[in-house]
């Protein structure tokens, strides 16, 4: 069976010093990047996902800033995919996105 692991929106605008802080994201990070290393070692696919909102008015998750990036506990290494995304939740266009159309799975585990 083939496997895949989508890390969804572990970005720094949502850790302290960032634009959105959240209760306790370190402990999602821990989590994931356990996850994460996991699926590396086996050497299954990692999908990062990562939002970026680009409309007037947003507060956060800003296109070009520091808090749009990935949280280094868990970033692509080498040639990861990363797949941004403008809507608040990654799996409503997931299969209808290009990029996740490459791809072929039977079982995937969400992180973030």
């Amino acid at each position: 069976m083939q496997r895949a692991l989508v890390i969804v929106d572990i970005q720094k605008d949502y850790f302290p010093g960032g634009a959105h802080p959240l209760e306790a994201p370190e402990h999602a990070a821990a989590a994931a990047k356990q996850l994460l290393d996991s699926f590396r070692a086996a050497g299954d696919p990692v999908i990062h996902v990562r939002h970026e909102w680009d409309e007037d008015g947003a507060t956060f998750m800003r296109p070009g800033t520091e808090g749009v990036e990935i949280h280094p506990d868990v970033a692509p290494v080498d040639s990861g995919l990363v797949i941004t995304k403008a809507y608040p939740i990654a799996s409503v266009r997931r299969r209808s996105s290009p990029s996740f159309a490459r791809l072929a799975w039977t079982s995937s585990s969400s992180a973030g």
